[in-house]
């Protein structure tokens, strides 16, 4: 990028003119679209604790008027759909699909290795395309299908974070694709001390679930050396504070009863804690707790509810919790936190 953006401040010679001026407009639209933290933000992860929610992206109402006004512009059709597809709209049930479609034949796109999954559905329907369009949107809209094609959307996302002394909570936030299958493997965090806490999802032999296709599933598997293939469901979350609830259940009733709800398995590095157990609160709740240094972390799973508390254990000014303390207080601040 920075030797693009260097081409595009350089004097244009009259045969380069055009390169260089497809280079000012890379940086521009860089600079333009590029996440840039406010001092602010860097304000506050200098504090002892904080709380705080972070605009990560645009909402798609407001993606939809931005390219929809572009093309009332007369903004060259490549680009508005190149724009729509790096926020995920690839194949959007009810914005620009016609114009989708349109693209893919205008520059062949169909037997693109990201695409071959869809190429001989539309090799075998060799029809003018106002004919396919209408094929496509009926399928699109489809209970199974419709909830792939909104689930790979990344509108309206921002990430809720609580930090308290060493221990930070970090989940996606406004609902984010709640419900929908999606490959995203990390909704929420723990940082304990510079330990993550997470979950993964069971892939036991038997287990269902919804397969990435052709190329994406190859790429997954190399990058993560497992059977990472699968595209999972985002968890419906709710951060408070310290607490964070997330429910990882499909809101497809189809997919629901195809695949059933996900089972989520907790990234427990026990090693790298100085102390960590399991313990059972008087509301009948067993957790599993962990401390690192002066942060502690509990985790609930109740089939595919997922509860998480974080605390630091000596705040400033106040006597140091004890690990029992920290147990007994769980109950009431997930109450407290009225996410239940």
């Amino acid at each position: 990028v920075k030797r693009r953006a260097a081409a595009a401040a350089a004097p244009a010679t009259a045969a380069g003119s055009g390169r260089g001026t497809q280079h000012r407009v890379l940086a521009e639209c860089l600079r333009e679209t590029a996440y840039h933290p406010g001092e602010e933000v860097y304000a506050n992860f200098q504090q002892e604790s904080f709380d705080l929610e972070l605009v990560l992206t645009p909402t798609f109402d407001e993606l939809r008027e931005h390219l929809t006004g572009a093309l009332r512009d007369g903004a060259p059709l490549e680009d508005v759909i190149s724009e729509l597809w790096a926020f995920g709209g690839y194949f959007h049930p009810d914005f620009l699909l016609p114009e989708a479609l349109e693209f893919m034949d205008r520059f062949q796109l169909w037997r693109h290795p990201h695409f071959r999954a869809t190429s001989a559905l539309r090799s075998q329907w060799c029809v003018p395309l106002s004919y396919f369009v209408a094929f496509a949107s009926w399928l699109v809209n489809l209970s199974v299908v419709k909830p792939y094609a909104l689930g790979s959307l990344l509108t309206d996302a921002s990430v809720r974070v609580h930090k308290e002394g060493d221990v930070i909570l970090s989940s996606l936030g406004g609902g984010y694709n709640a419900g929908l299958p999606v490959a995203q493997q990390w909704p929420f965090v723990v940082n304990l001390a510079g330990v993550p806490v997470w979950c993964s999802f069971d892939t036991s032999a038997g287990g269902r679930s919804a397969g990435a296709a052709g190329l994406v599933q190859r790429t997954i598997w190399r990058a993560s050396g497992t059977d990472g293939t699968h595209c999972r469901v985002m968890p419906r979350m709710r951060q408070r504070h310290n607490v964070l609830v997330a429910r990882y259940r499909f809101e497809s009733r189809w997919l629901s009863t195809l695949y059933g709800d996900a089972k989520p398995v907790l990234h427990w590095a026990t090693d790298d804690f100085d102390a960590n157990g399991k313990a059972k609160t008087r509301d009948g709740r067993t957790w599993r707790w962990a401390t690192r240094g002066d942060a502690a972390v509990a985790v609930c799973i109740e089939g595919s509810r997922v509860v998480v508390v974080v605390r630091h254990l000596a705040p400033r000014g106040q006597d140091r919790m004890t690990v029992d303390e920290f147990i007994e207080r769980l109950s009431p601040w997930l109450a407290d936190a009225e996410i239940l």
